[in-house]
């Protein structure tokens, strides 16, 4: 071929479309991959930012090293300190961002018989160092198209200082477990603009109540928020905190809360068109419960939300006749309810045997069933179950079928769970009455 004809060669680097690109990638391995980026530009162009979409590092996987694979273990450290590195260049091309540090220390003192073990220390610090170096000075300043930065156990010390950057415009997904301290520091870094696409905030402690209400100011897209466990600062400021210090303008679009605090959800759910609202067991081995006013109360501010609650659930409470026909009354929409129930105690087991005489409803010639291991269970569909009245469960299910309370035609999941095992008291032959009277009221 001449010059000339070389000159007027088809381009056909340019005019394949990405799609046929893209396709040949999911086709090759990763050294058909290596091998062709490095004699296609276009190829690595297209490929390049799809790989670097989700960025995972898991140094907590690291963590319990055996005697047979702790050299492994040091060159993936290694692996990961030096993406860190190599990142920064690549930045602008990563959406998903998930960080699992785990407990940061040296294990080389509880390995004495192992003389080269400083090498994993060695790269475990360089990790922690080089992490909060790449995420505070490039990373996030970069990072404008991030869409998700989950930050698990990230409680390490380059991390504290009055670092800021600008918030990704893109973020949607914003998770922070076990951060510790460094909570502050992470809130206060994302500056003072507001994140415009983030909708999903979960966090396993809140650590700074108002720092953390300033953030939710910032939030004007949230639809879902979750707050595992509040420290004791955090829930002494909560509950000196007016109800009125948040504003009605705060998160206007928020469809779905969950956190262990009632206060915390009675502040953000008036005038929102709130459909989810999960109270989450306290983290502590002395769950506290609603008594039948504070439940009352409780559902009376929920029942300012400007949609129709569809999911409630409770952690703990005694809820009385009242409670449960508001419930049923102000949320008629409701599809999901769940409530642990406090009992005053053990109910009685109630053990009992059909008498013979009880039989007589069996064929006269047929005598097979009169000689029976177990005790045969009697019931009969126009007739109520008999339950004890022993347990709150058990006056609920009263309830429900003896017509003081009328489910909604909506629910789909009624769950009622005891604080005390009470198992016995539901014994096989309850649950075919109860069955039976479903059955009967169905009809």
């Amino acid at each position: 071929m001449n010059l000339a004809s070389a000159a007027a060669a088809i381009p056909y680097l340019e005019i394949v479309p990405a799609e046929l690109w893209i396709a040949c990638w999911s086709l090759c391995s990763n050294p058909e991959l290596q091998s062709v980026s490095m004699v296609c530009k276009l190829f690595r162009s297209i490929c390049l930012p799809l790989l670097l979409r989700d960025q995972s590092l898991d140094v907590a996987a690291s963590g319990s090293v055996a005697y047979g694979d702790w050299e492994q273990r040091g060159r993936q450290l290694q692996q990961l300190a030096d993406r860190l590195d190599r990142l920064v260049e690549y930045a602008p091309s990563v959406r998903s961002w998930k960080v699992n540090i785990g407990l940061a220390g040296r294990e080389g003192e509880s390995h004495p018989d192992i003389q080269s073990w400083h090498f994993f220390d060695e790269m475990y610090e360089r990790v922690l160092t080089t992490f909060p170096t790449t995420l505070v000075l490039y990373t996030l300043a970069s990072l404008m198209l991030l869409e998700d930065l989950i930050l698990r156990n990230c409680d390490i010390s380059p991390f504290h200082g009055d670092s800021r950057w600008p918030p990704p415009e893109s973020l949607r997904t914003l998770n922070l477990h076990g951060v510790g301290p460094i909570f502050r520091s992470i809130i206060l870094g994302f500056g003072t603009g507001n994140l415009v696409q983030l909708v999903d905030l979960s966090l396993k402690e809140l650590h700074d109540f108002p720092i953390f209400l300033g953030f939710l100011k910032r939030c004007p897209q949230l639809e879902s928020l979750k707050i595992t466990a509040l420290t004791r600062t955090s829930f002494l400021s909560l509950n000196s905190a007016d109800p009125d210090s948040v504003s009605p303008e705060w998160i206007p679009l928020l469809r779905r809360i969950a956190a262990p605090s009632v206060a915390f959800i009675r502040m953000l759910t008036p005038n929102r068109p709130v459909s989810d609202v999960t109270v989450l067991g306290p983290q502590s081995e002395s769950p506290v419960y609603l008594s039948a006013e504070e439940l009352m109360l409780f559902l009376m501010d929920i029942a300012s939300t400007s949609a129709p609650l569809q999911t409630l659930v409770l952690p703990g409470a005694d809820p009385t006749l009242a409670c449960l026909i508001f419930i049923t009354k102000r949320f008629p929409y409701l599809r999901e309810l769940s409530m642990v129930i406090q009992e005053t105690g053990e109910p009685p087991v109630e053990r009992r045997r059909v008498a013979a005489d009880r039989l007589a409803w069996i064929h006269d010639g047929d005598d097979s069933s009169l000689h029976l291991s177990e005790p045969f269970p009697l019931f009969r569909r126009n007739k109520l179950p008999d339950i004890t009245s022993a347990s709150n469960i058990h006056n609920i299910l009263r309830w429900v079928f003896g017509g003081d309370i009328s489910l909604s035609p909506q629910l789909e999941v009624l769950r009622l769970k005891a604080d005390v095992d009470v198992r016995e008291a539901f014994s096989e032959r309850q649950h075919r009455q109860i069955a039976a009277a479903v059955l009967s009221n169905a009809n």
